[in-house]
């Protein structure tokens, strides 16, 4: 069967979204499946740079504003004759006569959570996520919280919503123990308030009331929707002098926070999959990390969990890590979970969605 795949996000942010889309698209190619990857014009050198090194064509789509170009697609669909269109980051394109549509639902934060983007962003999130579950043909969701969160609110999506959990095993996993120094704790994510840096300054204050031993917080991130708040917050706390905000930072940058860090803060309200603590686990440091959401479902053996409403709570997690780093037992767990979470697993449940909907 050859399918296709939207290009519907930056093909170059290798983060998330982009990540998946990569990953699944090599994967799928291992595999022996036929692809063509669509492009919109904006993107397609990017595109064609990175989807070519893949043995994959890249076909141009034209795009002005919200609205595609309609001839295209439908002589691609003709001449490549594709099956399925996979749309990695939910934007259906027009429907055409003898081609379904998947889309892949990465979380449902922008139902289950107030002023988390700025209104116009969380209504065209809202408005994208319901027209595909009314127009789609199957939903792959990357966790059992996304999919349960998605039937909670869409009870009609059961029926055509597919489990495809996401993998991992394109990080390199270390199996010895991380020896380099360790000089501060370690948050990666976009600053925005779902990320939960809030109560993560409010445990960083907690820690250095009681010991004049704790590291630097470094946060490396993009600054995203009320980003000041968080670094006014800092300030407000007292601890402004030892919190460094890097701004996004690149792949290079990122390994080296990796490599020096004493452990990784992933204290996020909410989060469908959560790449960086996977991230952390292959560069051998030990992680502290939410209970809610996919990180408590997909990452409790590995890390120490806590609960994201409780300052107190993420203190304490964090000193312990601090304290006791990243134990046999995590290490043990935490190649399981590379072993487990393959992209050849993610592309073998998405193969097996494709083929259902075909019939």
């Amino acid at each position: 069967m050859r399918i296709a795949i939207h290009i519907d996000c930056p093909p170059w942010n290798l983060t998330g979204i982009g990540r998946y889309m990569i990953e699944l698209s090599k994967a799928l190619v291992a595999r022996g499946t036929e692809i063509d990857a669509w492009s919109r014009l904006g993107w397609y050198k990017a595109s064609r740079d990175i989807f070519s090194g893949l043995g994959i064509p890249v076909l141009p789509i034209l795009s002005w504003r919200k609205y595609n170009d309609i001839l295209m697609p439908r002589a691609y669909v003709s001449l490549r004759k594709p099956r399925v269109l996979h749309n990695p980051n939910g934007s259906l394109l027009q429907r055409e006569k003898g081609l379904l549509q998947t889309v892949m639902v990465h979380d449902l934060g922008v139902f289950m959570f107030n002023d988390i983007k700025p209104a116009d962003e969380v209504n065209l999130w809202q408005n994208r996520i319901r027209k595909c579950v009314s127009e789609a043909s199957g939903i792959l969701v990357n966790s059992v919280t996304t999919a349960n969160d998605l039937a909670d609110i869409f009870p009609e999506s059961r029926e055509k919503t597919f489990l495809t959990m996401l993998g991992v095993d394109h990080l390199d996993y270390i199996t010895v123990q991380n020896s380099r120094r360790a000089d501060h704790i370690l948050a990666v994510g976009t600053i925005e308030p779902r990320k939960n840096y809030s109560g993560l300054l409010e445990a960083y204050r907690i820690m250095n009331s009681h010991r004049k031993d704790i590291p630097p917080l470094v946060i490396a991130g993009g600054f995203g929707y009320r980003a000041n708040e968080i670094t006014e917050k800092a300030r407000d706390l007292g601890v402004g002098e030892k919190v460094r905000f890097e701004g996004y930072v690149s792949e290079n940058r990122l390994r080296q926070l990796y490599e020096n860090a004493c452990c990784l803060a992933h204290t996020a309200l909410y989060e469908g999959f959560g790449f960086t603590v996977p991230e952390a686990l292959g560069f051998g440091i030990p992680v502290v990390c939410s209970v809610s959401g996919a990180l408590g479902e997909l990452y409790r053996n590995v890390a120490y969990m806590v609960d994201p409403q409780d300052p107190e709570s993420i203190a304490h997690g964090l000193l312990k890590a601090i304290d006791t780093g990243f134990t046999p037992e995590h290490r043990a767990k935490a190649a399981i979970l590379f072993r487990d979470l393959s992209w050849n697993r993610c592309a073998s449940q998405t193969e097996a969605a494709f083929k259902t909907i075909s019939g």
